[in-house]
């Protein structure tokens, strides 16, 4: 199971935000983070594209894909395109 990113603010960087920052803003909710000076923040990582996909947007973008109706058809063209490439 992947591991999940729980954000937290060290001590110090809590007490400045508050003193100079933003006074009477609510921090209570945040965690403390071990080092005093610490920040963790969580935000959506994306992962490479593989293989396929680079294939697959490449074909398309080569076979000017305009519409909507014709998608489809090239979609079935690229797929059989990499299906049938030199390994």
């Amino acid at each position: 199971m992947p591991k999940r990113c729980k954000p937290c603010l060290g001590a110090d960087i809590k007490a400045a935000i508050l003193r100079e920052v933003r006074p009477g803003i609510d921090l209570e909710k945040v965690p403390d983070c071990a080092d005093p000076v610490g920040i963790e923040l969580c935000g959506k990582v994306g992962r490479a594209a593989n293989p396929y996909s680079l294939f697959i947007g490449q074909c398309l973008r080569e076979a000017k894909v305009k519409s909507f109706a014709d998608a489809p058809a090239k979609m079935r063209e690229c797929a059989r395109a990499w299906r049938n490439r030199p390994k």
